[in-house]
């Protein structure tokens, strides 16, 4: 409040329709990874143009600009304020409005302090009130509203990605920010001005502008999977093995790692470092129903109590139990390096890289070899339909690819009748780079798609992400194929495996798979954007047809034996080149055309 009596500040000032202007480029960005998410961001753009029409905003003051916690300091009992990089005139609710919306979003990503800022909130506001009397409602509503999305836009903005799935709830607050009738509010009704004002940080079930909890019809319980307080009482039973006094308070703190409305959520819970010297966390798993949480529950108990109990350097990370009223699975986390983060810092022609592919190829003959009663089972000629469909949705994104796409849905349709797949083992599913943790020994993770299946489906699935990652490290491809080769041999030395024709067909089928996915923004991190997503898909498109030609030639030929397998002719100067005359091509008007391989 005193600090917007200041007369002195710099000349800019700034309006509503600077901030419009900012988060119209914010649609942009959003558009491109979230085309849903912008929708609604623009319409809530739209709405703030509609209130503010019209209407002069107040005198301006000396504004901080950026106003939030962060931007202030305790000196001894004096409070300092800090980072005036965007000192400027303005409407005095851009401050309020920017400071409310930053401990709303405090709220959002840790509930469980949700009344402890709401309280905050409101001190602040009636601390306000306190020096300057006044502030027009409207305006506040608005610069909330504006600030909230202003924040939203942020998180695509950088590389903050699992924020992303947060920034619905920033949406949403910003709607009601714009749109609730403080009249309506019981707080409205109160003559007191005090009183009229606390009903921005109002708390309720509904949408308010201060919303205290996650609204997720699929998770329910969220709010409650993330309150640490609550969650203690539903951990410690679980922990009496690992914690000595589990009476006391042992969940220190709740964060939300992963989330994806209405599939899965994935918190970590920190624990008290004395009572439970043995873990650091545990981490909880939402599912969307109580039987999944128990399915994933039985599939993890199973491989880490049978199927790689005797294992010393193979595993899984450690089922504690589940919480039914959450469907929630609880573990200890398996520690290490992901596959491909791990090869990406050493060499690869060294022990430790080579070391770990055998690994790979070992844990999943483990895997493989060991018979166990699973409910669900991969059936080939149901995936007919997925096939197509991933045929056509590359082919919308990218005509060009249309041909090719449905050249291989063609041939794996048709060879859907044509092998036999009645082979039937344990198999993961989404084995791959991501899925793996090195840490001296291996341990694999995220068996929500077990089944019962092929045995080369896993292998061809490691095989093409393999391939993806070889070209996203821009480099060394040779030594990328003895790599392949190595965990092949390890898989083939436990097992017995030789090559067929069944593994080819899986390996043409991850290829179209995996282009489907680089279009959705799915699949193995980082998720390329514009002309090198492009790259991507054209890549994985092509390496399937090269598959496709080779598999045609060995099955006309009807040899019996496949020959080592390389990666399809990956030289600098052919493909591989293509693939990157795509990527590079961003200061030309239009994508360099790159034919595919000639379709017989």
């Amino acid at each position: 409040g005193v600090f917007h009596n200041s007369s002195t500040a710099p000349g800019e000032t700034k309006t509503v329709y600077d901030d419009l202007r900012d988060l119209h480029e914010y649609t942009l960005i959003i558009a491109k990874v979230r085309p849903d998410l912008a929708v609604k961001y623009e319409e809530v753009i739209q709405q703030i143009i509609t209130k503010v029409d019209h209407f002069k905003e107040p005198k301006s003051v000396a504004s901080h600009g950026a106003m939030r916690t962060d931007q202030f300091i305790l000196q001894g009992d004096r409070l300092a304020m800090i980072d005036l990089d965007s000192y400027c005139w303005a409407n005095p609710a851009r401050d309020l409005g920017n400071f409310l919306a930053y401990m709303c979003w405090k709220a959002i990503r840790q509930p469980e302090h949700a009344q402890f800022v709401e309280r905050a909130g409101r001190a602040f506001l009636e601390g306000y009130l306190n020096v300057q009397g006044d502030i027009d409602e409207k305006w506040l509503s608005v610069y909330q509203a504006a600030s909230l999305l202003k924040i939203a836009g942020r998180r695509f903005r950088s590389l903050t990605y699992l924020e992303w799935p947060l920034v619905i709830h920033l949406i949403q607050a910003a709607f009601a920010a714009i749109t609730e009738d403080l009249a309506n509010l019981e707080a409205g009704t109160i003559s007191d001005l005090h009183g009229t004002l606390v009903a921005h940080l109002r708390t309720s079930n509904s949408k308010t502008k201060f919303p205290r909890v996650f609204e997720d019809k699929p998770f329910p319980a969220l709010w409650s999977a993330l309150n640490a307080e609550i969650m203690n009482a539903d951990l410690s039973p679980m922990l009496d093995g690992v914690c000595s006094d589990t009476s006391a308070r042992i969940v220190h703190r709740a964060k939300l790692l992963a989330y994806k409305p209405g599939k899965r959520g994935v918190i970590r819970y920190d624990l008290d470092q004395i009572e439970c010297p043995k873990y650091f966390s545990v981490y909880g798993k939402l599912y969307p129903e109580p039987y999944l949480s128990e399915r994933a529950y039985k599939v993890m108990k199973t491989l880490h109590n049978e199927v790689f109990r005797d294992a010393t350097d193979l595993g899984v990370p450690e089922p504690l139990g589940v919480i039914p009223n959450l469907s929630m699975l609880v573990f200890v986390p398996a520690e290490g390096r992901l596959l491909g983060d791990y090869i990406a810092k050493r060499s690869l022609d060294g022990e430790e890289v080579i070391h770990a592919m055998e690994l790979a190829g070992k844990w999943l003959a483990q895997l493989h070899t060991h018979q166990f009663p699973l409910e669900k089972e991969f059936k080939v000629e149901n995936e007919v339909d997925n096939i197509r469909e991933w045929a056509e949705l590359i082919s919308k994104k990218y005509p060009d690819e249309r041909k090719a796409a449905t050249h291989i849905a063609d041939y794996l349709v048709q060879k859907t009748t044509e092998l036999d797949f009645s082979v039937h083992v344990p198999i993961h599913k989404d084995f791959h780079y991501e899925h793996i943790l090195i840490d001296g020994g291996l341990k694999v993770f995220d068996f929500d798609e077990m089944r019962l299946g092929d045995p080369n489906f896993d292998l061809a699935h490691f095989c093409a992400n393999f391939y993806l990652l070889a070209y996203r490290n821009q480099e060394h491809t040779a030594q990328f194929t003895d790599l392949q080769n190595r965990f092949l041999d390890a898989y083939s030395g436990e097992t017995g495996w030789q090559w067929d024709e069944k593994f080819l067909f899986f390996y043409i089928y991850s290829c179209l798979k995996i282009a489907k996915q680089l279009c959705k923004l799915r699949g193995p991190r980082p998720w390329p954007e514009g002309e090198e997503q492009q790259a991507q898909v054209w890549l994985m498109i092509e390496q399937g047809l090269t598959i496709l030609e080779g598999a045609k030639t060995r099955s006309a030929q009807k040899e019996t034996e496949v020959p080592v397998y390389e990666f399809a002719e990956i030289k600098k100067a052919t493909r591989w080149a293509k693939a990157a005359q795509i990527s590079k091509s961003a200061t030309s008007s239009e994508a360099i055309r790159v034919s595919h391989r000639p379709l017989f």
